[in-house]
């Protein structure tokens, strides 16, 4: 509500000036149109005019700034009336250094625009000058730099009013998107932080869950013959996985020795490919030689091939050969990758739900035997026909521990 008074205050403060700024404008306009009436004509009278411009722009400047340090009064006043001095002391800072960045460049444009206004006043009133003298047209040419003056005065008027009231605005749009989105951040972190907290609240609740859960199992499914099925289980799935793991590198190392074969036969085969074209190329030359010759080639050439051919009958066998000796022929490599893929199969079907039945029947089991062993050891003492011990042990009054191994293994 304060923000928007604020605003409302500077629109109408603004509107004032532009108002005043419109004003000191249609008089300078109003006098100027007088002077050139009046039809000064001599360079005393010009000049004269223009330093009664000057003056007039320096009272202009001086008063706007005179009046820009009241409206701040004002402003400041405003705000320690309403209490805000305290909560935004970084807000009246900003505006403050906003106010006189604004200023800054006002005065900046304002002695841009006097430097470009006197520069080009110079050079039109000697080319004006110039050209009076050519056509004697003095009154003229004043006219037309005159014009030219008020028009070039009238677009740094405009340019120094955009640019103050963009910088205004700018602030203010600043300083709103910045209140803004500290509060967004602010309601952001408080939701991840609620959101955190729930999830770590939920987090615990499962993990109590689960262990009371897998406690209450163990309790009731833990006993002896449970123990030794884990225990087989166990036994067989590392059995299954040594297994696995040396027909996995047995299958790498016949898949590398394939490799191997088909390299070399591929070569054995570009190299008679090779041989071929120079035998054709080479028959290609000898075209025209006598029949005797060609029937020569043909032997040597039908030899050639005969030899090559039983080179890689011999390779062949030997690869086929050497496949049985490590272990058996295709077809029972296949059967092998067919039963691997099953047990795999079957082992995805039982799935995670079987290996978590197990984890806690394990885990139940051994907080069953470490409870029994603290038992057993404070029953050290009794008797030898004691039936009271470990239910896990044979009736022979043994504990855990005891030299001649008689205890089950742990």
């Amino acid at each position: 509500m304060r923000r928007e008074e604020r605003r409302r205050g500077e629109r109408e403060e603004q509107e004032r000036r532009r108002g005043e700024r419109r004003g000191t404008r249609e008089e300078r306009r109003r006098q100027e149109e007088e002077t050139r009436r009046r039809g000064e004509g001599d360079e005393e009278r010009g000049e004269e005019t223009r330093r009664e411009e000057r003056r007039r722009g320096e009272e202009t400047r001086r008063e706007e700034k005179r009046r820009e340090e009241r409206r701040q009064e004002r402003r400041r006043g405003e705000r320690e009336e309403r209490g805000e001095e305290m909560r935004g002391g970084e807000e009246t800072r900003r505006e403050e250094r906003r106010q006189e960045r604004g200023r800054r460049q006002g005065e900046r444009g304002d002695k841009e625009r006097g430097k470009e206004t006197g520069e080009e006043t110079r050079r039109e009133e000697k080319e004006e000058e110039r050209r009076g003298d050519k056509r004697g047209d003095e009154e003229r040419g004043k006219e037309r730099g005159e014009e030219r003056r008020r028009e070039k005065r009238r677009q740094g008027e405009r340019r120094g009013d955009e640019r103050r009231r963009g910088d205004e605005e700018r602030g203010e749009r600043r300083g709103e998107g910045k209140e803004t989105r500290r509060e967004e951040n602010k309601e952001e972190e408080e939701g991840d932080k609620e959101r955190e907290e729930t999830r770590r609240e939920e987090r615990r609740r499962g993990e109590r869950k689960e262990e009371e859960r897998g406690r209450r199992r163990g309790e009731r499914r833990g006993d002896e013959e449970r123990g030794k099925e884990t225990r087989r289980e166990g036994d067989e799935e590392r059995e299954g996985e040594e297994t696995g793991e040396r027909r996995e590198r047995e299958e790498t190392r016949r898949r590398r020795e394939r490799g191997d074969r088909r390299r070399r036969q591929k070569e054995t085969r570009r190299e008679e490919t090779r041989e071929r074209r120079q035998e054709r190329r080479q028959e290609r030359r000898r075209e025209g030689a006598g029949e005797e010759t060609r029937r020569e080639e043909t032997e040597r050439r039908k030899e050639r091939e005969r030899r090559r051919e039983e080179t890689r009958r011999r390779e062949e066998e030997g690869g086929e050969r050497g496949d049985e000796e490590r272990g058996g022929t295709r077809r029972e490599e296949n059967e092998e990758k067919k039963k691997k893929k099953k047990k795999r199969k079957g082992e995805r079907r039982r799935g995670r739900k079987e290996r978590t039945r197990r984890e806690e029947t394990r885990r139940g089991d051994e907080e069953r035997r470490q409870g029994e062993r603290r038992r057993g050891e404070r029953r050290q003492g009794e008797r030898k026909g004691d039936r009271t011990g470990p239910k896990r042990h044979r009736p022979t009054g043994k504990t855990p521990g005891s030299p001649d191994g008689q205890s089950s293994p742990d």
